[in-house]
């Protein structure tokens, strides 16, 4: 049998063979050349190199590794279009949904939300909130007003107003409480996470008018958060009533513990006192003093009773031959009340301070905010005044 030895890996085989068994190269002896392969084809023999069969070098890109770049890539693109989708808010919709619905606290709660709300809304949130005074007796027919006192004094929150029992008395959104039936209730101011509260008696109770030549009573003290009589105060050091029977209750503040409290007043011809609550006889003006362990504690009260002369004759608004019916008033923000001359007609009348006070031209004068105002009007060519303080 012929041999032949391969022209590129050296191998001797069959020379009717028409390729080398080893490499695949073509016989020439035995068939036509074969037209040249594509260049990605070409098969390279292997080399010897130290007496060692070297496999021919593979031309381009191995095939896995083109798998590879091709998986990467797709994960890239699915990753950056994900993250489009996203930037786009297309997967938030639900949250911002969910995030429409707004969880209210309950009263006296303060949480991060709302801190947040408060400093980019600008809101200054209340602090503190008091009542003045704390307590109300009203008779029939009457109203009382009562003062909301919200700290910081930059409180820009709302006080909203609610009555435990609208069959006893309502209350407006100015604090003005009035009298509907004989019972208790209180009446609750709220502005923002705080709340305060005043008691309200209505009834037969708040009417009644001590006739007693002096008026004096000894009360145990209200309060024992202190034991130092010095830093006792009243609710209140200045008010007026309207009719006669009228009533408002005064409490005090921070007395010592057991102490009891002696009322007193100045005049009980213009009002009179009865732990703690005043009530009007005529038109005129009263020191209401409660003393605590030697300590003094005093507050006006101012009566324009219609129909009564007062008992003081020292005030310009009633010198000459005309008079206001109305001479000193204090009001609590939103009260009002209607001054006329007396033995004449009104030819107009003026405020000093507006916002104080406003009056119109029937004389009704509203409270607007606190300090001292006076309204006047001039008859005949008499000045006459009236002094209005808004607490």
């Amino acid at each position: 049998m012929e041999k032949r030895v391969c022209a590129y890996c050296g191998t001797e085989y069959d020379a009717n063979l028409q390729r080398c068994p080893l490499c695949g190269s073509v016989n020439e002896n035995v068939l036509e050349p074969e037209p040249d392969p594509e260049p990605e084809e070409v098969h390279r023999p292997a080399r010897r190199r130290g007496g060692a069969r070297v496999a021919p070098k593979e031309d381009g890109v191995p095939r896995w590794l083109s798998v590879l770049i091709c998986v990467i890539l797709a994960i890239a693109v699915v990753v950056g279009a994900g993250f489009a989708l996203y930037s786009m808010g297309i997967f938030s919709s639900k949250d911002k949904a969910s995030d429409s619905t707004v969880s209210l606290p309950l009263t006296g709660e303060t949480t991060s939300a709302a801190v947040s709300e408060t400093e980019s809304t600008g809101v200054v949130a209340c602090t503190a909130l008091t009542l003045d005074p704390a307590g109300v007796t009203l008779a029939s027919g009457e109203s009382a007003s009562i003062t909301a006192l919200a700290e910081p004094s930059g409180c820009t929150e709302k006080i909203a107003w609610v009555s435990s029992n609208e069959k006893v008395c309502t209350v407006d959104e100015n604090g003005i409480v009035a009298y509907v039936g004989d019972g208790k209730a209180t009446v609750m101011a709220t502005c923002g996470s705080k709340s305060a509260s005043c008691d309200v008696t209505c009834g037969a109770s708040g009417s009644e008018t001590e006739t007693t030549a002096a008026s004096q009573e000894t009360t145990p003290a209200s309060s024992d958060t202190t034991a130092d009589a010095s830093r006792a105060s009243l609710s209140t050091t200045d008010f007026t009533l309207f009719s006669a029977g009228e009533t408002a209750k005064i409490t005090v503040r921070d007395a010592p513990s057991g102490a009891s409290v002696v009322w007193t007043s100045s005049n009980p011809a213009v009002a009179t006192v009865s732990n703690g609550t005043v009530t009007a006889v005529k038109s005129g003006t009263a020191t209401i003093t409660a003393e605590v362990n030697g300590q003094k504690l005093t507050c006006i009260a101012r009566c324009n009773v219609p129909g009564t002369a007062p008992t003081t004759t020292d005030n310009a608004e009633s010198s000459g031959s005309y008079k206001l019916d109305h001479s000193d008033v204090t009001l609590g923000k939103g009260e009002s009340f209607e001054i006329s001359v007396v033995g004449g007609v009104s030819g107009g009348w003026n405020v000093s301070n507006s916002s104080v006070c406003t009056v119109d031209a029937e004389g009704n004068v509203t409270a607007v905010g606190s300090g001292t105002a006076k309204v006047y009007t001039t008859v005949g060519g008499q000045k006459l005044e009236c002094v209005v303080r808004v607490k």
